[in-house]
């Protein structure tokens, strides 16, 4: 577990199995890194951390949720905007609105899809579409 779960008090419900998908690493670990990051800024007082995975015909689909503060509905649309901090609350005080718009550019990047869904004052999620690769019998 990353040290700074650990400070912060986290508890991870880790639902992954052996997993593979296939995408650059260390575009992934960027990404991940920036989710969990903004899963720490935005904790509540009881912080959980969720990450399972569901298999669907045309992709794997990594969800990682939190238990946090959540987005204001109005706000969803916006949050991977270039310099898009919501609305101005103390814990936002060091937001800079560059964290989801970079998970989002790497993602394009990546030809990989993302979703938000967020209660406000409850949870916050994103997941990640990996498209499964087509086997063509070598054509």
């Amino acid at each position: 577990m990353p040290h700074f779960l650990k400070r912060s008090s986290f508890v991870i419900l880790n639902k992954l199995q052996s997993e593979t998908v296939y995408t650059d690493r260390r575009g992934l670990q960027f990404m991940l890194g920036q989710i969990v990051s903004n899963a720490i800024k935005y904790s509540s007082d009881s912080p959980m951390l969720t990450i399972s995975v569901i298999h669907s015909e045309t992709a794997d689909i990594l969800s990682v949720e939190d238990n946090g503060i959540g987005v204001k509905k109005y706000n969803l649309p916006y949050i991977f905007q270039k310099g898009f901090t919501g609305d101005s609350t103390d814990s936002r005080k060091k937001a800079t609105g560059m964290g989801l718009y970079l998970v989002k550019k790497m993602a394009d990047d990546l030809n990989l899809h993302l979703e938000a869904a967020s209660q406000w004052g409850k949870s916050f999620k994103i997941v990640i579409f990996f498209p499964k690769l087509r086997s063509n019998g070598g054509k």
